[in-house]
C-alpha cells in the first residue's frame, strides 16, 4: 500500500460567455491530457503521513479547436483557434510533481498539498502554455463508513505563455501569450461515496462543487465562475 499508480483520462468542457458589442458564447469540449503519477508513501506514524508523487501529463487533448471569436479585421471569424487557456489539452509533455501532507482524526482528516505542472516540451504550433503551481489544504468530515463530506481552499498561480500560436490575432488580449498568467484562490466543497456490494463494490465516487473567493488575473484569462470535479477511483 505504500506505493501506488494512478490513471487519470479527462473529459474537458469550456464555455465563455462575452459581452463585447454584441454578447457571444464560445465552447469547447473533448477529451483533454491524460495524467499517469506514481505516488509514495514516505512516512505513516500516529495518523500522520506524508505521500510524494511524480507523473506526467500526455497530450492527448485537442489544441487546434476553432469557434467562433471576434476577430481585429474580419468581425466574427468562425474559424478562429481557440484561447490558449480554452482548448483541450496543453499540447505539450507535463511534468506533475507534488508532496502530500495529512493527519488523521477518529472521524475526520486534514491535509495539504503543494503541486505544480511543469512543462517539457513545445506544442506542435510553436508554443507551450505556462508552468502552473497550486497549494491545496482540506478538511473531510466522515458521516459514516460509505459517506465523507470535505471542504477545500485552492489556491493556483499561473504563468505567461512561452512562444505564440502564429494564427492568433495577439493584439486581442485572450490571444496575446502575454496575457495569460494570474492567481486565484478557489472555495469548495463536496462529498464521497464509497459503493458497499455489487459490481462497483469497493470503488469511490466523488462530486465537488467550487467558487472563486479572490482573483488577481491578466485580461487574457476569462474568470471562473465555477468549477464542478467528479471522481471515480477504482482500487485493484
Amino acid at each position: 500500500d505504500d506505493f501506488n499508480i494512478m490513471f487519470m483520462p479527462m473529459f474537458v468542457t469550456s464555455k465563455m460567455d462575452h459581452a463585447i458589442n454584441e454578447p457571444f458564447t464560445v465552447r469547447s469540449e473533448g477529451l483533454g491530457d491524460t495524467r499517469l503519477s506514481g505516488m509514495y508513501r514516505i512516512y505513516n506514524e500516529d495518523g500522520m503521513s506524508s505521500i510524494a508523487s511524480l507523473g506526467f501529463s500526455i497530450p492527448t487533448g485537442e489544441i487546434t479547436t476553432r469557434d467562433g471569436f471576434p476577430d481585429s479585421t474580419d468581425g466574427m471569424n468562425p474559424r478562429t483557434r481557440l484561447p490558449y487557456h480554452m482548448r483541450n489539452g496543453s499540447g505539450t509533455l507535463d511534468l506533475l510533481p507534488a508532496i502530500t501532507f495529512s493527519k488523521n482524526f477518529d472521524s475526520s482528516s486534514v491535509g495539504i498539498q503543494g503541486s505544480s505542472v511543469l512543462r517539457l516540451t513545445e506544442s506542435s504550433l510553436n508554443y507551450s502554455l505556462g508552468d502552473q503551481y497550486r497549494v491545496t489544504s482540506w478538511y473531510q468530515y466522515l458521516v459514516n463508513e460509505l459517506v465523507s463530506v470535505n471542504f477545500r481552499l485552492l489556491g493556483e498561480v499561473y504563468q505567461d505563455v512561452r512562444g505564440a500560436d502564429k494564427q492568433l490575432d495577439q493584439s486581442n488580449p485572450f490571444f496575446n501569450p502575454n496575457q495569460q498568467g494570474g492567481a486565484q484562490l478557489i472555495g469548495l466543497i463536496g462529498a464521497n461515496l464509497i459503493v458497499p456490494h455489487g459490481v462497483l463494490a469497493g470503488q469511490r465516487f466523488g462530486l465537488e462543487f467550487g467558487t472563486p473567493i479572490a482573483d488577481d488575473l491578466e485580461s487574457g484569462i476569462h474568470e471562473t465562475d465555477y468549477v464542478v470535479n467528479l471522481n471515480w477511483n477504482m482500487s485493484f
